[in-house]
């Protein structure tokens, strides 16, 4: 959308934004924009804040344990057969698939009992897991020179090029297809400059990667709630190495104490309430942990080459 293209050249809102000078109204479809009579505009704003909210449905759905109640074993099949079906996953362009990536997939490995790993992940995240390896191959292999793809090959795919593009690429086949694809970022960029698209291009395939990286992260306790958790451990462990109780009331050192008691080790008050979840957020941690990276073939093994390759990369 053009607002999307205006956020991909990273622009001051100062000016006006969208529609103000430097802006990107209008240049998806030349000379129409989302405050014209055309519809065309309006429609790709439309059909992905609709994705969108199918995501944050699902997100809510692993949130709030509704997928888990027994009530919907029955259909749970069903679901799994949409949400993970591998034709679905390949064809979604990098900007749907990161929202999938962060408003469901992260969510449901966070929120899931242990117990219902093998029953209620296993099916989602092995394709899943499987599926991203691919995606990232493809987005990334043209950057480091990997694919054997010419740069005209990668060129985001606007009106200009589109039609023949597709002709040079419906005799193929599929993989050929979904390899130029994702080379271009799983875009069409209209009528947008080639400055503008190629920026926007860019921004997807940043951040497909990031947001995975994020996910990742956040559900091997490396960031956000869990990875506090950690660091209290490391905290407490170190107070006992040392035999100096006064470890465990001392905060970061850039950050002035508020409390005399306990504290976290980013220096907020630590209650024994704390204390008894953050056992059961430890407990959470090992099971997942182990789950992901031991119990499945599947999943362990694209999810580590998949981290080797990016770190390599």
């Amino acid at each position: 959308s053009d607002d999307e293209a205006y956020l991909a050249t990273k622009q001051e809102n100062s000016v006006g934004g969208v529609f103000g000078k430097g802006g990107t109204a209008g240049s998806i479809v030349s000379g129409w924009d989302r405050r014209s009579t055309n519809l065309t505009p309006k429609w790709s704003g439309w059909f992905n804040e609709l994705r969108n909210n199918c995501f944050q449905l699902l997100g809510l759905l692993s949130a709030q344990r509704v997928i888990f109640a027994p009530e919907l074993a029955h259909i749970y099949p069903q679901l799994v057969s949409v949400v993970a079906n591998p034709e679905h996953l390949r064809s979604m362009e990098h900007r749907h698939f990161t929202q999938y990536l962060k408003q469901f997939i992260e969510i449901l490995m966070l929120c899931t009992p242990s117990t219902l790993y093998q029953s209620h992940l296993t099916a989602i995240l092995g394709p899943v897991f499987e599926h991203i390896q691919y995606r990232l191959k493809y987005t990334w292999d043209p950057i480091i020179g990997n694919s054997g793809l010419s740069m005209e090959s990668t060129k985001p795919l606007g009106s200009d090029n589109c039609a023949q593009i597709a002709n040079q690429l419906s005799s193929s086949g599929v993989e050929s297809w979904l390899i130029a694809y994702y080379a271009r970022g799983g875009l069409f960029v209209g009528d947008l400059d080639s400055v503008t698209a190629e920026a926007a291009v860019e921004k997807a395939r940043v951040e497909l990667t990031r947001t995975f990286s994020d996910s990742i992260q956040s559900v091997l306790a490396l960031k956000g709630g869990w990875a506090l958790v950690l660091a209290n451990k490391a905290k407490e462990e170190q107070a006992m190495k040392r035999n100096d109780p006064s470890k465990l009331a001392a905060g970061p050192r850039n950050r002035v104490s508020e409390t005399d008691g306990p504290v976290n080790a980013d220096g907020t008050k630590r209650s024994q309430v704390d204390l008894q979840l953050d056992a059961r957020k430890l407990a959470r941690i090992d099971k997942l942990c182990h789950f992901l990276l031991l119990e499945n073939e599947q999943i362990a093994g694209a999810l580590v080459v998949t981290i080797i390759e990016v770190s390599e990369n």
